[in-house]
């Protein structure tokens, strides 16, 4: 049996590494907390559960379970050991231990950046498109540097300001259909154009949340 996590410390990386990293929707995130609650934090590495059981759990149908752990399995969260008539042998990964999540020394690379204007500041504006992967914050298109531009979540007619939690990198169609409309308004609105996917919406939703909260974390932009 695997030693006891720091579980207050990996449900630190998961909010603000692994969600952001790996876009998990709240669907895989509740998933992967379920998993991560009842192997890792027991100190087993490997958890026996069958669909049927997890789905009970969880409060949703099997063939929710059974995509959520696909997602998971293809985003590097776990790792399916054996399938059989018992259930799945499912090994939980911590936010440490997938690669490229939580890198060493991270912490100290994070750009203090509450507060500033970055509208006024290249370098910012460098670090907010890395943040979102080089890719539209609301309909997740790939963009190069000199194609993103810069959104306001809530507008400035709405009192929105130029903070880091208040500013995403985005395409240019997306930011002048957006306009004066909430985030979320928006969102939703890419989504009944099937311009996003249920999971795509949750996990943007999530970003959002995450952005907002001031969990968004950004590298230095040097």
């Amino acid at each position: 049996m695997d030693e006891p996590l720091d579980f207050a410390q990996v449900c630190k990386d998961i909010e603000d590494h692994l969600v952001p990293y790996l876009r998990l929707g709240s669907g895989e995130r509740a998933m992967y907390y379920h998993l991560l609650r009842h192997s890792r934090a027991e100190g087993k590495r490997v958890l026996q559960i069958s669909k049927r059981v997890l789905a009970r759990n969880v409060g949703t149908s099997a063939t929710t379970v059974h995509g959520h752990l696909r997602a998971l399995e293809q985003k590097g969260c776990v790792k399916i050991v054996e399938r059989n008539l018992a259930g799945h042998s499912i090994e939980v990964l911590t936010p440490a231990e997938i690669p490229g999540c939580v890198r060493a020394g991270m912490a100290a690379e994070v750009v203090a950046v509450e507060g500033a204007d970055c509208f006024k500041n290249e370098r910012l504006r460098a670090a907010i498109l890395r943040r979102e992967q080089n890719a539209c914050f609301y309909c997740l298109r790939p963009m190069a540097t000199g194609a993103a531009v810069f959104d306001h979540v809530v507008a400035s007619a709405q009192g929105g300001d130029n903070t880091v939690r208040n500013i995403v990198a985005c395409c240019f169609e997306c930011n002048s259909r957006k306009g004066e409309k909430s985030a979320e308004e928006f969102l939703r609105e890419l989504y009944r154009a099937s311009r996003l996917s249920d999971a795509e919406l949750d996990a943007r939703l999530a970003a959002l949340e995450t952005l907002q909260g001031g969990k968004a974390k950004m590298e230095n932009g040097k």
